[in-house]
């Protein structure tokens, strides 16, 4: 739940690992995602590779890209538990043209970089319909600092020279009016953001270390500026940093749209509940599609399916919209206020069960949306061998398409689930194995010894001589 921090950052992502693969046809689209993760999972030492049929999903309207009418071919697979460590930071930062000896990839010491609070990678390959590949790798750091310095945070500052094959590297840091703060001073001031460009920084030095430290408090709560300052007038709030922004974790609060919860309610190891609960953070009305996936052994109830808002007491009445299994005009789904476009039931060992809601939230509404399940049974080779701490759910995903046409779709992720499954007693194998083991080795040791032994009686000679066993002499 970081947005609810920091607000709306450049790109969520859920926890742990995630893959989205759309193909050019729809046509055996399950082995060609199987075979693209084995390579995903080979590349990066990741374990995409179990991404099997039981929790690869396949959306038919929420869009995971930019690219129009690509949900049908689209194949999705998350592995809420996938660890993330140096073995696919090494991968990832081969990738880039200089990997980790020049340029800002320089900074990425695995001992620092996995000590913040929150970190993730993603690496996104598009082909746009001229046939041209876009290779894209993103790196998210989250660090809770009052003031920061390159080698306190990366362990080292950034030495140069700057990779040769970058057309621009360039340091923007965003939130900050008050660029005297910094050292060095930056290159580039914009509105509330200040731009650092390498070339010119690692010019006459060595190593770049960028440097901020707010500046002493004025009775006005604002930060003094030098004297020299020629864009400081009259004191105004443009050019004054409020400490507030990074104490309080608001740098990006103005753009936070949504706020999501999910959680199960249980009752015993039987059947529970899955809620789901959306607030509208913004001004206007907010239109989005849940989807929603769910394993196997979670058997759901559909016709259990509510929802509920903070601004009626009754439950929303669900239209479900029986539309092609094609991508329709966008404007249709949110006519009414909650349409339900897809079900698909699951099947037991195979399949999950997916909803998918077009829902239609006014500003400072709250959704809820529950539904019942009844859990399975798992054969005993398909529990794994921690199976006691439960399994682990993957989030759900909220798409929101803004009312301008140029601005993409937001992604957002609720937090993933931990489900507790009837587990069997593990040692109980043993335990028969041994214990009737012993029993009929007892029982069949004296029942062949009484069948091979014969009965009878055994005279015994009285003899004469006495013998005396007397020890060796050495």
């Amino acid at each position: 739940m970081y947005h609810l921090k920091y607000g709306d950052i450049w790109r969520y992502s859920p926890p742990g690992g995630e893959l989205i693969a759309t193909f050019e046809t729809k046509e055996d689209l399950e082995s060609k995602f199987r075979t693209v993760s084995r390579k995903i999972s080979g590349i990066f030492g990741t374990s995409q590779k179990f991404s099997d049929l039981t929790i690869s999903t396949q959306p038919f309207y929420a869009e995971f890209n930019s690219l129009a009418n690509t949900s049908q071919r689209t194949q999705y697979s998350s592995l809420p538990r996938e660890p993330v460590c140096t073995e696919n930071l090494t991968p990832w930062l081969k990738l880039l043209p200089c990997r980790s000896k020049a340029g800002l990839a320089s900074l990425l010491n695995p001992i620092k970089l996995y000590d913040l609070f929150y970190h993730s990678m993603s690496v996104e390959v598009t082909r746009s319909q001229e046939n041209s590949l876009s290779f894209h790798q993103e790196l998210l750091l989250i660090v809770e600092l009052k003031e920061f310095k390159f080698s306190q945070i990366f362990g080292t500052p950034l030495i140069g020279p700057i990779c040769p094959f970058s057309s621009q590297t360039k340091i923007q840091i965003e939130g900050f009016s008050d660029y005297s703060s910094f050292t060095p001073t930056p290159e580039e001031i914009g509105n509330n953001q200040v731009g650092f460009i390498l070339k010119e920084n690692l010019k006459n030095k060595k190593d770049f270390n960028l440097y901020y430290s707010p500046k002493e408090k004025t009775n006005n709560n604002n930060y003094n500026h030098n004297k020299d300052n020629t864009n400081s007038k009259d004191g105004n709030d443009n050019n004054n940093f409020n400490n507030n922004l990074i104490n309080e974790g608001n740098l990006f609060k103005n753009q936070q749209s949504i706020k999501l919860n999910r959680f199960l309610m249980e009752s015993g190891k039987i059947r529970g509940g899955v809620i789901t609960q959306i607030t509208n953070l913004e001004k206007n009305d907010l239109h989005l599609i849940l989807y929603d996936s769910l394993p196997w052994f979670m058997r759901v109830y559909f016709h259990t399916l509510k929802i509920k808002s903070n601004f009626e007491d009754k439950e929303i009445e669900i239209t479900n919209l029986n539309l092609k299994m094609k991508q329709g005009n966008e404007s249709n789904l949110f006519t009414n206020r909650a349409s339900l476009l897809r079900i698909q039931t699951s099947q037991d060992h195979g399949r999950p069960s997916i909803f998918e809601l077009a829902l239609v939230l006014k500003p400072g509404e709250t959704f809820q949306i529950s539904v019942d399940y009844l859990k399975g049974f798992l054969n005993f080779e398909e529990h794994p061998s921690d199976g006691n701490r439960g399994f682990d759910i993957a989030p759900a995903i909220a798409l929101i398409q803004s009312n301008k046409q140029n601005l993409k779709k937001r992604i957002y992720y609720t937090d993933s689930l931990l489900l507790m499954l009837p587990t069997p007693d593990f040692t109980m194998p043993y335990n028969v194995m041994t214990i009737t083991t012993t029993a009929f080795l007892i029982w069949y040791g004296s029942f062949l010894n009484n069948l091979t032994g014969r009965a009878g009686l055994k005279l015994k000679k009285k003899s004469k001589a006495k013998w005396i066993i007397k020890p060796d002499k050495f």
